[in-house]
């Protein structure tokens, strides 16, 4: 009997141990998401990309260094690379590109990488008016009625591509006064509206 209770007070003293938890990322439970799923190559930062890193618990890590890359190598710009996560395990950066098409990204923290899916940028043709310009042929001339102005409007789309097949309209801010020729709308060849 003494034996007994000398037994059971003996494992009742022995302390509960437990692994510390781990600060390496685990494949399974990290995560890259990339919003939107499509969007067009028009130099802006249209995709967010979006790392969680976790470590085999489920718990988010601080502090991991993510470095970003493409499918599609250097066709494509990081707004940051690489990212630290915060304090809820996330690294966040923004992708831009003028090259229409399909590509993945990738998060890459030691010892994991991480794949997102596929998502599209799209042929963009839309009118930028950072990138589209006008010109004209002389800065003053004679208001003879006969000396003229020749004004050339180029329509480009956010990376620099002419757009032909685009409306322009010509107005002048003294509308009585100055003659529009040969039409105050010409639809554009090769990026290029000529009055």
């Amino acid at each position: 009997a003494t034996a007994a209770i000398f037994s059971s007070l003996l494992i009742r003293a022995l302390p509960t141990l437990s692994a510390p938890p781990s600060d390496v990322p685990d494949q399974t439970q990290s995560t890259i998401s990339v919003t939107p799923e499509s969007a067009p190559a028009n130099a802006g930062f249209n995709f967010t990309v979006t790392v969680v890193v976790r470590n085999n618990a489920g718990t988010p890590l601080s502090g991991k260094s993510v470095s970003f890359a493409s499918s599609r190598g250097a066709a494509d710009e990081f707004s940051l690379n690489p990212v630290v996560t915060d304090a809820a395990g996330q690294a966040i950066t923004r992708v831009a590109s003028c090259t229409a098409d399909e590509r993945a990204f990738y998060g890459n923290v030691d010892p994991i990488s991480l794949q997102s899916p596929v998502v599209n940028f799209t042929a963009d043709s839309a009118v930028s008016p950072t990138q589209s310009t006008t010109q004209q042929s002389a800065a003053s001339v004679p208001a003879d009625n006969a000396t003229t102005v020749r004004i050339t409007v180029t329509t480009q789309t956010g990376c620099g591509v002419p757009l032909s097949g685009i409306s322009v309209k010509l107005t002048s801010s003294r509308p009585s006064s100055d003659n529009i020729a040969p039409s105050a709308t010409v639809v554009t060849v090769n990026g290029q509206a000529l009055f």
